[in-house]
């Protein structure tokens, strides 16, 4: 099974970057709010695009990543890992641990 990776907006950066993705064999979906950019893009590389996004969210896998993706403009990072230890730990206040 080969990774899915999203590559938002980038230009002629992100033109080189999903070319070495698709060498690779990896699954893009390009974000772009460029209609004919991601034209060019499907047409070259036979990726999905999505026009556009006014609000960004990703699932935190690893707690000490989250700054980083809200540092890299997405609108909110879910901390999975975080939720789930207060949860746990609010738990326990409330059971008088």
């Amino acid at each position: 099974m080969s990774m899915k990776i999203a590559v938002a907006l980038g230009g002629e950066y992100a033109d080189f970057l999903i070319g070495l993705l698709m060498e690779k064999k990896y699954k893009v979906t390009v974000i772009d709010p460029d209609k004919a950019f991601c034209e060019h893009l499907c047409a070259s590389y036979n990726v999905n695009a999505v026009l556009g996004i006014k609000r960004s969210v990703c699932l935190v896998h690893n707690p000490r990543n989250a700054a980083l993706f809200e540092e890299l403009g997405v609108d909110r990072a879910v901390n999975l890992p975080m939720i789930l230890a207060q949860a746990i730990l609010g738990q326990k206040q409330e059971e008088g641990e």
